[in-house]
């Protein structure tokens, strides 16, 4: 199947979740999602997912809350709880070749470690209670110098010419600047850049290098403080950075265009002159200056910028409005005072909603790459994070940015990372799938829906996040997507919670949900909807429709407590049913698919199936079902067994498919899985064993997924592939059923990390988790992450999942028993009486004639396609 999409994970949000270098004429984006790394190339294409999962409990689910890769040799150092861990290219780097892997060159054990820093020659700084300078020698690291610091270091970083490094705490209104004292190699003494607020972010001026290399570099860093002014810091004294002090400050409030009209304060950003120099030159490579294009003019304008105001700053308001400022005489020799200036202010240069991207720290850079793929080679790349650890990656092409008539400019969305912010534990549908969450390690829910735009002819279906819960936030341990989408129930141990998504993608709690006893601890949370036929009265006469009663299930082992909530009319939920079942000892719950694939399943005309409890003591599966008509006798009893199947020992999981489709799972002693597969589960026919499976390696998840012509086909995930499993086409409807597993979908090398959850949504679309990574296959098939198992070659020609799936049953005309079989069992029963009634009327006429040239008159498409209703309640409503 073709990988659509790679959602890789969030970040924690601290100041050094994403860092962006150029090493060897190759620019590399890194971010922390938590407890792995991403690493990305200049086309943001992943290139290596490294994973710090170790196999000892208390080295699981480590937060990264630092990662920067150093630009002299190309290592990357990473924090985690008790070490700093370094990885190297795992094979020598030629000048202008990209590093296609990494690989755990050492580990530093100091403990508490929250910011890191290169150095321009390979010296690694580490802080957090402590300050501590590493070197590399041959076959280990050594400290240079340590020191211990009175609070905990928030961020460190060095200066570009690697003589001073700054470093400041949380919440804390001084900015120390440390360089080394004179005569005494590896010993640093500090001074103070002291702030009226605290501090919140800060970094060093690039500076290109200079083609007189007798001129000084001047260290120049501007911080952000509280008070929502930027500071630019310079020495008064060239060489002696002790003299360093406040040269020129941005302040908002002192032009009138971008004073700011409410209480938060939006942070000022940098995009420095070596960056802004670096898109003029490699445009005006690109561009022939003689001319009197618009392109030409728009360049000549540029130049005369960066050569008076060389360095710019920005700042994105709530509105999306996007104000800019200049600083002129930053940086010369000899020196001059600065002087700012605003340069513009743009209404509208990214959504509202994009403004939380601009809320924290930013990366700004130029690269050749972007700037060829959209052939604007002025562009400058702009890396940031909102608070909920997203990342999302703009453009801004500055010739437009800066050309008073343009109507492109702004700042472009390239690309966006989201995902899990810890190692995925579980995927839970929507039972109509118009939404699904994804349930963390660490307790953090995203809440994700499909979307279907359109690629040329192709039909393309991806994720987008439309809401998330993140760590610490609740004591999570059940969760399901609630009613009609856009919202989940959570539940915590104490109570059943709703909680809904805003325009932002922030949830917050609505209501919970009433008369939950929490001395019945839920093993089982599950929201499903009841179908019916409502009669109204419309200008033209009366029409029907399809409506839904909608329904909160709760189970719980204490005295198999099964709590039933319904959703009123008026919105507001109420404990419709609190109800005992039969005595025994339930050690799994789980929901019954009712819908899967691509359409949602035919009513039954008397009950449905909603989940199954499994007993370890009693060695049985118990369905469980309620009748159409429950909701007209509140308070009675409810939920009735629909059929018990009998199980062996050592029942790892089981999953539960749509008409009556049943997946199992057991452990063996040697580490190995049994697969079986049931059908006929849970409905009116008695469920029976159709196959099994033995001795596969260790299975981690499985589910079910049915196609509109009711052919089930069931994705098991091992370790690194997911493989798929599909009913043959028999000879006779007596024959006994035959699955094979006919295909293997393996998930892409730079992720290394098992499967954990699996799941089929809407249109044979396939969601992936891999520790925090969402990985999502469309139904199209691959040649790049898909192989055929010997003996099914032939669906090499099947442009789809679907249609490898119709070569694997094989067609039949329309009357054969097993399809007849299988409109029945699928709930089109106006397709099964039209297919004999034709074929009646054929038999007759060849009774009558003894014709048999002709055969029965095929079924009209729309009648096929059709999904019945049958035997349900009709209520008027006026």
């Amino acid at each position: 199947m073709l990988l659509q999409q790679v959602c890789p994970g969030k970040t924690c949000a601290s100041l050094q979740s994403i860092h962006s270098v150029s090493y060897s004429s190759r620019r590399y984006i890194l971010y922390a999602a938590t407890d792995s790394v991403v690493i990305c190339d200049a086309s943001f294409k992943p290139i290596q997912i490294l994973f710090l999962q170790g196999d000892v409990p208390e080295e699981q689910n480590q937060i990264v809350s630092a990662v920067v890769m150093s630009g002299y040799d190309g290592k990357i150092a990473v924090t985690t709880r008790h070490r700093v861990l370094v990885y190297a290219p795992a094979n020598a780097v030629v000048d202008g070749e990209k590093i296609d892997a990494w690989a755990l060159h050492a580990t530093l054990d100091c403990e508490g470690v929250t910011s890191l820093s290169w150095r321009n020659d390979g010296h690694l700084l580490t802080g957090g209670l402590d300050l501590t300078l590493w070197e590399q020698q041959p076959g280990k690291w050594t400290k240079l110098w340590h020191q211990r610091q009175a609070s905990c270091v928030d961020l460190i970083q060095f200066s570009p010419d690697g003589k001073l490094f700054a470093s400041m705490t949380k919440n804390d209104r001084l900015v120390k600047i440390w360089n080394e004292e004179p005569g005494a190699r590896n010993t640093f003494g500090f001074f103070y850049l002291p702030h009226p607020r605290a501090v919140t972010n800060f970094s060093w001026r690039k500076e290109k290098a200079s083609s007189n290399s007798s001129d000084p570099q001047i260290n120049i860093i501007f911080t952000m403080a509280r008070d929502g002014i930027c500071r630019i810091w310079s020495p008064l004294i060239l060489l002696q950075p002790e003299s360093m002090t406040i040269c020129a400050i941005i302040d908002p409030n002192q032009w009138l265009v971008s004073q700011q009209q409410c209480i938060a304060q939006y942070p000022i950003h940098a995009i420095d002159g070596m960056e802004f120099a670096m898109a003029v030159e490699h445009a005006a490579s690109k561009t022939n200056e003689k001319n009197n294009d618009a392109n030409s003019i728009r360049l000549r304008k540029l130049k005369e910028l960066v050569r008076d105001t060389s360095d710019l700053f920005f700042q994105i308001q709530g509105d999306g409005s996007m104000v800019i400022w200049g600083v002129q005489n930053l940086g010369q020799v000899p020196q001059r005072l600065p002087k700012v200036l605003l340069v513009l202010r743009m209404s509208q240069s990214v959504s509202p909603l994009e403004t939380a991207f601009f809320m924290k720290n930013i990366i700004a850079y130029h690269d050749t790459t972007v700037a060829r793929s959209r052939g604007s080679p002025a562009d400058v790349v702009i890396v940031g994070q909102s608070h909920e650890g997203r990342v999302s990656c703009f453009s801004v092409n500055m010739m437009e940015l800066f050309d008073s008539g343009s109507s492109l400019a702004g700042l472009s969305l390239r690309q966006s990372w989201t995902g899990q912010q810890s190692r995925i534990k579980a995927i839970v549908k929507d039972h109509r799938q118009l939404c699904f969450t994804s349930f963390g390690d660490l307790g953090d829910i995203s809440l994700w829906k499909l979307k279907t735009p359109r690629f040329g002819h192709r039909v393309a279906a991806g994720l987008v996040e439309i809401g998330s819960l993140p760590i610490g936030s609740r004591d999570v341990r059940l969760v399901t997507p609630a009613w009609e989408g856009g919202s989940f129930m959570i539940y915590d141990g104490q109570r059943v919670t709703l909680f809904t998504a805003d325009d932002n993608a922030e949830c917050t709690p609505t209501l919970d949900l009433p008369d939950y006893d929490p001395n019945y601890p839920l093993m089982l949370l599950d929201s499903f909807e009841i179908p019916y036929l409502v009669e109204l009265d419309g200008p033209s006469g009366k029409t029907t429709d399809v409506a839904w009663r909608r329904y909160i299930l709760g189970f719980s082992a204490t005295n198999n407590t099964a709590f039933t909530w319904r959703r009123t009319e008026q919105g507001t939920p109420i404990l419709f049913s609190k109800e005992h079942l039969p005595p025994s000892e339930v050690t799994h719950a789980v929901t019954v698919e009712s819908f899967a694939g691509t359409l949602p399943k035919s009513l039954h005309s008397t009950h449905v199936n909603v989940f199954a409890t499994y007993s370890e003591e009693d060695a049985n599966i118990s369905y469980w079902e309620c009748g159409h008509d429950f909701h007209a006798h509140k308070d009675e009893k409810l939920w009735q067994r629909a059929e018990r199947i009998p199980t062996k020992s050592g029942l790892k999981f089981f999953q539960c498919g749509a008409n009556g489709k049943l997946a199992l799972v057991y452990d063996n002693s040697d580490g190995t899985c049994d697969l079986e597969i049931w059908g006929s589960v849970g409905g009116r026919a008695t469920g029976r064993m159709e196959t099994s499976f033995r001795r596969l390696e260790p299975i981690f998840d499985l589910d079910w997924m049915v196609t509109a012509d009711a052919r089930h086909n069931l994705a098991v995930a091992f370790r690194n592939t997911v493989a798929m499993y599909s009913q043959q086409r028999t000879e006779t409807v007596t024959s006994p059923p035959i699955w094979m597993r006919f295909l293997n979908i393996d998930i892409p090398k730079f992720i290394n990390h098992p499967i954990s959850a699996i799941a089929w949504l809407d249109m044979g679309t396939l969601s992936v988790g891999a520790g925090g990574t969402m990985l999502l296959y469309s139904k199209w098939l691959s040649e790049d992450y898909t192989t055929l198992v010997p003996g099914f070659e032939d669906l090499s020609t099947s442009p789809t999942l679907q249609q490898a799936l119709a070569v694997m049953h094989g067609p039949l005309v329309d009357y054969h028993p097993n399809l007849l079989v299988e409109f029945f069992m699928w709930g089109k029963f106006e397709v099964v009486r039209k297919i004999l009634f034709n074929l009646y009327h054929y038999m007759s006429y060849v009774n009558e004639n003894s014709d048999t040239s002709t055969g029965p008159l095929p079924i009209p498409l729309e009648v096929i396609l059709k999904t019945d209703v049958v035997g349900v309640l009709f209520i008027s409503m006026p």
